[in-house]
């Protein structure tokens, strides 16, 4: 009897094992998938050692494929193979059918077009570093919201009707948005689909870019087991159930090929596998040692651990109390203190994504401790989601995060001059000085120091955050070094760490080292730090951060007594300086037997397309929340008056007919010029010009959701996010049948025959016509695309020569042109003198210290809603006077801007040496898309 021949595949991917065992006719015989958890090698020899025992003892073919098969084949000999060539020639055998591969695992993502017949691969790409769009993105918020990836995750997401729009293309920017979320109460189970839409979203738009997803398409890796992510590929594609097939062996596929390739390969003889060779590897293969210094605790005698956990010892009964609540992105925080401002009784419990369950577990866990003893005579709230939470309880305060924390940490100690607060996703810098805050810092988008990271890392490391993560990094001989960058790349150094082998305590230690560098590097910079530290929050708990932050400043650091909730004990003790005698407005501790419900839907009142959350709590008036423009917050609208909307005044005057010029009828064509870039400037010129000639004007919607996907799908180039909106907009316009689409490349903007320096716009604004014609096929779409670079002048001969190119596709007379210019020119005048005029009325009218804002920024920044967050309108809801920049009157001629070759530069400069020499009393504030000026304006204004 002839014995079987064997071909083994072994895929070692960034989280994940995979092995195929295939017979020589291609008969899949064995397989298996497992994680490994910072092991990848030791894992490696467990599966060998077990299932596929009966594959040792014979020659086989071996073909490794992975970002760690290399080192593989290194170990146990055979051949390499790419990850692309390996997953492709899986396909070419099981699915022959299929021309497009997804194929989405731990931290890699992979878009593959297949000619099968040929077995050529047609076009491929990959992600980047960034791990977004992967399962390790979906691992990490299911973790953070308590959810099971393999049980729960995909089935809770199937019951969404309304899934939010999450940031996908960054892990760090999703957690940002569902934080937001949480605290505007949407569910769980929508929030799980967001996160689904997100990864398909950002698969189609930074992965696929703009490549076709030819029919039938298989989705393969890891996450083609998620049924939300399978859903949200087949709306997000817009394709039938049938056309995306999920292949019995989704996750092996990589170990199928590198079977396959193994066995087709000649001149490939059969070895036997060793797994001995895994441990002898292990065991004496060189370790490049860490470089940073040992971790040691120096200073215990000022950490308060034990004070933390200590019991109230006052009478409890008949006593009036104040209670304090600090809803952050992780945890959640209830502390009741007496009028002495001791504790009474606290909760620190994590939010997991539900605010609401949250506070109401909290409140009966103090109610069945002490609730029927006290009285709560004040109630305050603070964090990120502070206002629902009041709101929900009946708050008679609401404070920020920095006040709440500088009110416990003066409390605790009244000469304490510097707080380190590191929570589940935010950070802070708090400077004081006699008890008043100085200056303070929080980290900006970015989580890579904060308890979130620490906490996922942990995960993966199999290592309990709570209990082994701190003793374990001050038990590290040589900390690695996991840089102090972005999140993405310090997870990338600590698995290149663990594929070297290195040892799981000095990963731990590297990892507290990175979390205090990143702190004092992004948050703190070059402010002060006092000799009175405080370190607050969360993640205060670790003493091998505590370590690596006195290591690096060379200092003694205080943890406080109930460092975990100073947020919740600040804003208890702002509740009883408020204290009025007048009673309090909380609801009761019952409130956590009483019912609720949440639900949400669209507002489709305006291109905002806003969720809107219905909270609903018994014998409650309902709560909305998610309403951009406070339709729905009727409480928080009562009574306020609101400032003049001065950047809505300046669109009036953007859209205004400056000219009654006769229309044509009919006209002669539907002319499409969409909301971007140089519009928002110059759209009032150009308006009056076409409809001189007689032609109908459409604008493209403003900027709404629907529009910003379209972009990220189409534009390809890593380019500012106002030059990607253009191609969102520019589909909207083509979509809505348009004759002719005008966007010609601004290159500058001439005001005279002498102004010949320094007044050129933007090269991606001056090349866009160009960036956007490679991409779209205006011919097919029936659209005359008019693109071409201008510099617009005021000199009409001159003019003419300019749109040359437009005077021939429209088939213009000279005169007509001539005509259409001299209005363009009146209307453009009429639109400056509008808004100059407008300004002179602001200023005139400012009281002796009334202070006015100025809205430093690129027309396309300031005045798309979308692109400036709505942030001059959220400024005037809490009553700060807010005026656009080019409200004032800007000499932009001036010497001292001769030097400024772009144009907005000078007129941001212009604006800035106004402030210094004429109105000191105005101040101003960037929306801007470049820091490169900012330097400049801030160089003007340090002289004032």
């Amino acid at each position: 009897m002839i014995a079987k021949k064997y071909v083994v595949g072994i895929d070692i991917g960034s989280v994940s094992i995979k092995i195929a065992v295939l017979e020589e006719n291609k008969n899949i015989i064995a397989t298996t998938y497992k994680r490994f958890y910072g092991r990848p090698y030791q894992t490696l020899r467990e599966l060998l050692d077990s299932g596929f025992a009966p594959y040792l003892n014979r020659p086989v073919k071996l073909g490794f494929t992975g970002i760690g098969g290399r080192t593989g084949v290194g170990i146990l000999g055979g051949l390499f193979f790419g990850e692309i060539a390996s997953t492709a020639m899986a396909n070419y055998f099981l699915l022959p059918q299929v021309k497009t591969v997804i194929e989405m695992g731990g931290e890699d993502s992979k878009f593959l077009q297949l000619d099968s017949q040929k077995k050529t691969i047609v076009d491929f790409s990959m992600n980047n570093l960034c791990a977004a769009g992967t399962g390790s993105f979906l691992d990490q918020q299911a973790g953070r919201l308590k959810i099971s990836i393999d049980e729960e995750f995909g089935q809770l997401a199937l019951r969404a009707q309304n899934p939010p729009r999450i940031a996908g293309r960054c892990s760090v920017f999703a957690k940002s948005d569902m934080i937001h979320l949480q605290q505007i109460a949407t569910p769980d189970y929508e929030i799980v689909a967001g996160l689904c839409y997100a990864v398909a979203r950002n698969f189609k738009g930074a992965i696929a870019r703009g490549k076709k997803f030819l029919s039938p398409i298989a989705f393969e890796g890891g996450v083609a087991s998620n049924p939300g992510v399978i859903r949200a590929f087949i709306d997000i594609l817009e394709i039938e159930k049938e056309e995306l097939i999920i292949p019995k062996h989704h996750n092996i596929m990589g170990a199928i090929g590198a079977a396959i390739l193994a066995l087709e390969t000649k001149n490939n003889n059969p070895i036997v596998i060793d797994a001995n060779k895994i441990t002898g590897y292990l065991k004496f293969k060189e370790v490049s040692k860490g470089s940073r210094e040992k971790l040691t605790f120096d200073y215990p005698d000022s950490k308060f651990y034990a004070a933390t956990t200590g019991q109230y010892r006052g009478e409890i009964a008949n006593l009036e109390v104040y209670l304090g609540i600090d809803v952050g992105s992780l945890s959640t925080n209830l502390v009741l203190i007496d009028r002495n401002k001791n504790v009474v009784a606290r909760r620190y419990l994590m939010t997991e994504g539900r605010p609401i369950e949250a506070i109401r577990r909290g409140l009966s866990e103090i109610e069945t401790e002490v609730g029927g003893k006290v009285k709560v005579v004040g109630v305050g709230t603070t964090g990120s989601g502070r206002y629902l939470t009041g709101d929900f309880v009946g708050a008679d305060i609401v404070k920020n995060e920095i006040t709440a924390q500088a009110t416990a940490a003066i409390d605790i100690d009244p000469t304490v001059d510097t707080i380190f607060e590191i929570g589940g996703q935010d950070s802070k810098y708090i400077s004081l000085h006699n008890k008043t805050i100085v200056d303070f810092e929080m980290n900006k988008a970015c989580a890579a120091g904060t308890g979130s990271f620490l906490q996922e890392q942990a995960e993966k490391l199999d290592i309990n955050i709570e209990r082994e993560f701190g003793d374990r990094a001050l038990q590290a001989e040589c900390p690695v070094g996991c840089g102090e960058r972005c999140t993405v790349f310090m997870e990338s150094d600590l698995i290149s760490h663990q594929r070297a082998g290195t040892d799981t305590n000095d990963l731990i230690a590297g990892l507290a080292y990175s979390i205090a560098s990143n702190y004092l590097t992004k948050v703190v910079g070059d402010r002060k730090i006092g000799r009175n530290i405080f370190f607050q929050g969360g993640v205060a708990w670790n003493k091998g951060v505590v370590a690596a932050f006195e290591k690096l400043i060379g200092r003694r650091i205080t943890v406080p007594p109930h460092h975990d909730i100073t947020g919740a004990i600040g804003a208890a003790i702002l509740a009883m300086e408020a204290d009025q005698k007048c009673g309090s407005k909380f609801k009761g501790f019952d409130l956590s037997r009483r019912k609720y419900s949440i639900t949400t839907f669209p507002c489709r009142d305006c291109p905002n397309l806003c969720e809107i959350k219905k909270v609903e709590v018994e014998r409650e008036t309902p709560l909305y929340y998610g309403s951009r423009c406070e339709k729905y917050d009727i409480k928080r609208r009562e009574g306020k008056v609101l400032i003049p909307d001065y950047f809505n005044l300046r669109q009036q005057y953007l859209f205004r007919r400056y000219l009654n010029v006769e229309r044509k009828k009919p006209s002669r064509g539907r002319v499409g010029i969409p909301r971007i870039l140089h519009f928002f400037e110059y759209y009032p010129y150009w308006k009056a010009f076409f409809e001189t000639l007689g032609y109908e004007i459409i604008n493209s919607d403003l900027s709404n959701p629907t529009i910003v996907e379209s972009a990220l799908e189409k534009c390809t180039a890593e380019t500012c996010f106002p030059v990607k909106m253009a191609f969102g907009h520019l589909d909207n316009l083509i979509k809505k049948k348009v004759d002719y689409i005008f966007l010609p490349g601004m290159i500058k903007y001439t005001g005279d025959e002498m102004d010949e320096y320094g007044s050129y716009i933007c090269p991606y604004v001056q090349s866009i016509s160009n960036t956007v014609a490679v991409k779209f096929d205006f011919e097919a779409a029936g659209v005359k695309f008019i693109g071409f670079p201008i510099k617009l002048q005021r000199d009409n001969a001159k003019m003419i020569n300019q749109l040359a190119q437009l005077v021939k596709v429209m088939d213009l007379s000279e005169d007509e042109t001539s005509e259409a210019i001299r209005n363009g020119i009146k209307a453009y005048d009429l639109f400056r003198k509008n808004l100059a005029n407008e300004g002179q009325k602001v200023l005139e009218k400012l009281e002796q210290d009334e202070k006015c804002l100025v809205i430093i920024s690129r027309p396309y920044n300031g005045f798309d809603r979308r692109l400036s967050l709505d942030i001059p309108d959220k400024l005037r809801e809490i009553g700060i006077k807010t005026i656009p920049i080019d409200f004032l009157p800007l000499n932009l001629d001036s010497e001292d801007l001769s030097a400024m070759y772009w144009l907005y530069g000078r007129k941001l400069l212009a604006q800035s040496l106004r402030h210094l020499f004429d109105l000191l009393w105005l101040w101003s504030r960037f929306l801007y898309n470049s820091f490169f000026p900012q330097k400049y304006v801030r160089q003007a204004l340090s002289a004032a």
